[in-house]
């Protein structure tokens, strides 16, 4: 049976994030039982969206907490910092057509990008050969392992058939996107929508009527791009957009100041430095921040995109640098820097939160443990026997003097 979720509240087809408020703390929030904030109807949206209303209901138990604790010790205690936001702006026709252009050329490149990771025909006949070798070997012997009968082709199988499914995939989703548009719902951009407002400060409240309609607009740019891919699909290049209202925008959006990477970076290290890591000034960190600088070619850590930080992970791979040190170093400390700055609104968004690299778990070449059977030189072990317990005396027939005088002798052995 799966566990209760903590901080969590379901009903009617809503969610909440939901904690409980300490007895002492009541009178700060007129005396109510606990603080929710509403997530929506979307669990998936609501379930990425949970920790950090976790985290804001905590921070306001933690300030109620320390004006109990000022007030009980008499001294007065400074507010803590609140971190300047930038303003909201109201959405514009420009914003509109900004939006569906980055969402329709980003489809496109999304798709490039898969394209190009798909495994050519020379590599799907590697595949196959190394598949025929393992069954010459006897490695598809069902006496000695059925899994291995049942997988000697399955590397094969999965390069020879991932552009079919990848196909399969964007032609379901765009049946289902014409569907969904035809409804009105906007779950399958919601995510979108929210990212573009967040990004450049955009008043705009969910599940209006500026939301839905821009939302719609992003439905139709991506189903004009799927079209384009699957024209692609049948040899058919150079195709354009349909729809009038995909169409490169009129005006560029004013992105604000550029705010520099590595600046980002010094600053990062100078609070780690406070608080007593990065001593020796981020020396192990500068090789992975000036690779990303050298890879995208400026740095404005405000035009990072995820597609890019995608392309400089697998540029890293490619030039020979393994996963464990992509991981652990080079995605590390980018990860850290952006994730600082997003935290600390110096950045709207944080890029690499769903940028990762796997690692292969490291394989033993030994046996696990001992072997089941005994082994035939070993000799057996004779049964263990337990010793017959002794009868307790019968009473009063001194049994228990020598432990009686014993406790009088040593007091401690009474307790």
């Amino acid at each position: 049976m799966a566990a209760k979720r903590r901080h969590w509240k379901e009903k009617d087809g809503r969610y909440w994030a939901r904690i409980s408020i300490p007895l002492e703390l009541k009178p700060f929030f007129d005396n109510k039982t606990q603080l929710t904030e509403p997530l929506g109807g979307d669990l998936r949206i609501a379930d990425e969206n949970h920790a950090a209303a976790v985290a804001r209901l905590k921070d306001k138990l933690k300030a109620a907490r320390r004006m109990l604790e000022a007030a009980s010790s008499g001294v007065a205690v400074e507010p803590a910092p609140v971190a300047a936001v930038t303003p909201r702006r109201a959405l514009t026709p420009e914003d509109v057509e900004q939006a569906v252009w980055a969402h329709y050329t980003n489809t496109l490149a999304q798709d490039a990008a898969k394209r190009a990771a798909m495994p050519t025909e020379q590599e799907i006949a590697d595949e196959l050969e190394k598949a025929n070798k393992r069954i010459e070997a006897g490695d598809a012997d069902p006496r000695k392992s059925i899994s291995g009968f049942f997988n000697v082709y399955s590397d094969y199988e999965l390069k020879a058939s991932m552009r079919h499914f990848d196909e399969r995939l964007r032609k379901s989703k765009l049946k289902a996107l014409r569907a969904e548009i035809a409804t009105g719902n906007t779950r399958l951009v919601n995510a979108t929508v929210q990212e573009f407002i967040d990004r450049h400060h955009i008043a705009v409240a969910r599940e209006s009527q500026e939301w839905r309609d821009l939302a719609q607009k992003l439905m139709r740019a991506e189903i004009e791009a799927l079209e384009r891919t699957c024209e692609l699909d049948a040899g058919m290049f150079g195709g354009t957009p349909q729809d009038p209202i995909v169409r490169p925008p009129s005006k560029p959006i004013d992105e604000g100041e550029p705010v520099s990477l590595w600046g980002l970076f010094c600053d990062y290290i100078k609070v780690s430095q406070a608080t007593g890591t990065h001593l020796d000034g981020g020396a192990n960190w500068t090789p992975p921040i000036r690779s990303l600088q050298d890879f995208l070619g400026h740095d404005d850590a405000r035009k990072i995109k995820r597609i890019d930080l995608l392309n400089w992970r697998d540029a890293l791979l490619a030039e020979g640098k393994s996963a464990k040190t992509v991981s652990a170093k080079y995605l590390a400390a980018v990860r850290a820097v952006l994730t600082w700055a997003e935290a600390n609104f110096k950045l709207p968004t944080n890029e690499i939160e769903k940028v990762n690299q796997k690692v292969a778990k490291k394989q033993l070449t030994r046996e696990r443990g001992y072997p089941c059977r005994p082994s035939p030189q070993a000799s057996p072990s004779p049964p263990r026997s337990r010793p017959a317990r002794k009868a307790p005396p019968e009473p009063g027939h001194g049994g228990d003097r020598p432990r009686t005088a014993a406790r009088n002798r040593c007091p401690s052995l009474a307790r």
